[in-house]
């Protein structure tokens, strides 16, 4: 196997206005909004890298490397996999009172 690009943003069409830093759901994969997107033009959203996220309120402290998915209903970071899309992993130590989380998209 060769690679045959390195991937880290693609083109996308907003059908709704994004905002710088917004997370965009791309079926099973997720995107960051680089800059404005308006309705109907085409920008740019990256796909790896490390972000600082919403993060939602659960019961526990996440470690570094720790799997964590986005909550489209919710709009923040989880630790459930449950009726949510896989996102990356946890890049610094987050509380449990923490209102964002460091993640890295994968």
């Amino acid at each position: 196997m060769r690679i045959t690009d390195q991937v880290d943003r693609i083109p996308y069409t907003a059908p709704a206005e994004v905002s710088p830093g917004d997370l965009v759901v791309l079926g099973d994969m997720v995107g960051v909004a680089e800059s404005r997107i308006p309705a109907g033009t085409t920008g740019t959203l990256t796909i790896r890298g490390e972000f600082t996220l919403p993060r939602l309120a659960v019961f526990a402290d996440w470690q570094v490397g720790q799997a964590c998915y986005w909550s489209p209903g919710s709009g923040g970071v989880t630790s459930s996999p449950t009726s949510n899309i896989a996102l990356g992993v946890i890049s610094e130590f987050s509380k449990r009172t923490d209102t964002r989380a460091k993640v890295i998209l994968l």
